[in-house]
Parts: structure tokens; sequence; C-alpha cells
């Protein structure tokens, strides 16, 4: 399904965004963060890491963690929410995705924490339901959680370009924050601030994409391993034997 390419990463900076209401994050994302932060050095990768802690309001927090990144001279945010499992190599992948120009937002897909396994993420699909992907192996999408996405920097800089009338004072920071991450009452319903993102993102010219192969888990009582790849994709793409026969 994917072809092997290499991406040198030396010069790049990625900005670790930790939104954490409860102040903790799982014993594996720690882990997974040192090893990232461990084989970085050896890539030429700088790291940078913020968090907002005890906000109860997501939106919020995303949109301070993206001026955060502003402010900073990284070249990508990485978001990973609290209470997301992952291995440190994914976070190389992600960044080695964003180093092609059309692709500023990439991300792994979550799956709810449930017994069902439901994914996070809209596919973009044509109107013969066909999918868009490259011969890397990554997939086209509308939307997509934030819990782990990578966005490289131009696509905050162009948000906030176009959009100054986003711009608002926040007063416990005392700084002028972009209002990127917002929820919205569309004609679908109401929708989050991460597909809400993703929707800004393509309205002004970036696309969404996802790497099928990564595997997260999502904490809970217990941890909802998923595997979007293997569970969605796929399945997409190669007939079953019953459809084939």
């Amino acid at each position: 399904m994917q072809n092997e390419k290499g991406y040198d990463l030396a010069g790049r900076s990625v900005f670790i965004a930790l939104p954490s209401y409860d102040f903790k994050v799982s014993l594996k994302l720690a882990i997974s963060l040192a090893r990232f932060a461990q084989q970085a050095q050896q890539h030429g990768i700088d790291i940078q890491i913020g968090s907002i802690c005890g906000c109860s309001v997501v939106s919020r927090a995303r949109n301070l963690l993206a001026q955060d990144m502003l402010d900073s001279d990284c070249t990508d945010l990485m978001f990973i929410d609290s209470d997301i499992n992952f291995e440190a190599a994914d976070v190389f992948r992600l960044l080695a995705w964003t180093s092609d120009p059309e692709k500023g937002i990439v991300a792994g897909v979550p799956r709810t924490r449930s017994t069902t396994k439901t994914y996070i993420a809209t596919l973009d699909q044509d109107e013969n339901n066909e999918l868009t992907m490259n011969p890397m192996g990554l997939v086209r999408a509308k939307r997509v959680a934030t819990a782990f996405m990578m966005v490289r920097r131009d696509v905050f800089e162009t948000l906030d370009a176009a959009h100054p009338e986003w711009r608002y004072y926040d007063e416990r920071t005392e700084r002028s924050v972009p209002c990127m991450f917002d929820f919205m009452k569309t004609d679908e319903g109401y929708i989050g601030e991460d597909y809400l993102f993703c929707d800004r993102a393509r309205e002004v010219g970036f696309e969404v994409w996802v790497d099928p192969t990564i595997k997260l888990g999502h904490m809970g009582v217990q941890e909802y391993e998923g595997e979007f790849g293997t569970d969605v994709l796929y399945p997409m793409i190669v007939p079953s034997k019953k459809e084939a026969a």
C-alpha cells in the first residue's frame, strides 16, 4: 500500500502542543514523547513543548497553543491530546509528510472511546465515492480530529492573515489570540473545533491528509486501540471475497 521515500528532517523544529484539562497525560504518552525527544536530536530536529492545563474550553486551549507556536520559531505544530497513545516514529512520519508543500495538515485517525470502532474523520470522496490516495499511501480527508495532528506553520500564518477579524483579547493571558479553533452551527448540525479548523484550512487552499498506517490508543476507563487503515480504509479499497465472487 505504501512506497518508501526518504526525507531530510534536519532544521525542522516542532512545537508539541499538549492540551490537558486535568493536568495529566498517560504514562504511554510520556514514554513516547521521551523517545521522540531522544531520537529527534539524531535527525537535527529541535523541540519545544507547550501545554494548556485546566482549561475546560478545548477551542480556547488550542487557540492559545497555536499562538504560542506562532510566537516561537518552530516550523510545525504537533497536537497530541493527553489521552492519546502513540509510537515516537509516528511523529517523524507526520513531520516527513508535511515536507510536501501541498500537505500542510497530516494526522493519524483516533477512534472514539467506545466499544464500537468509530473513527473521527471524514474522507474526501468524489461523486463516485472514489478516494484520493497518493503514492506514499496517504489518503486525502475533508475533516479529521486534532488529537494527533501535524500542522505546518504557514497554515496558521495564512489563516491569521486572511482573517484578522478572528483575533480577540484573551483576558487571562493578556494577549491577542487568533480564534482559528471554534465551534459552529452549520447546515449539517453542530461541529467541533477540529472539524471547523479543517474546513477553514481547506477554504484557504490547504489540503488535509491522514496516514492510515498510524495506530493510536485512546485512553478512557480502558485503552481503546484503533487501526484506521485495517478497520476502515483498506476494506474500502480492496473488495471482500464475497464481493469478488
